[in-house]
């Protein structure tokens, strides 16, 4: 059997988190620090990342960087399907607070 690939680009910001400010198409706008201007607008999975960024030396493969995106995985899972249904429950508390006013 063969082991899977390793996971060479690794999200310091999760894409289900980035996701949450991409504009209908899944884009976002980018603004260029260094040259202090809004470049061009990019895919949210193509945002906040590098290549095995978890590595003991970010950008050079090792075994680190993947036990960490296993560790990561299950966590991010998790989030990313409860995150949409705790910001509903916030919008329905806060105007059902708002209604007590």
């Amino acid at each position: 059997m063969k082991s899977p690939s390793p996971t060479k680009v690794q999200h310091f910001v999760p894409c289900f988190y980035l996701k949450n400010f991409a504009d209908k198409d899944g884009y976002l706008e980018v603004l260029n620090i260094k040259e202090k201007r809004m470049g061009k607008r990019r895919p949210y999975q193509g945002l906040g990342y590098a290549h095995y960024f978890y590595a003991a030396k970010t950008g050079v493969p090792d075994i680190i960087s993947q036990q960490v995106e296993e560790w990561f995985k299950p966590m991010e899972d998790f989030i990313a399907r409860e995150l949409p249904n705790s910001s509903n429950s916030s919008r329905t508390n806060s105007s059902k607070r708002s209604d007590k006013s």
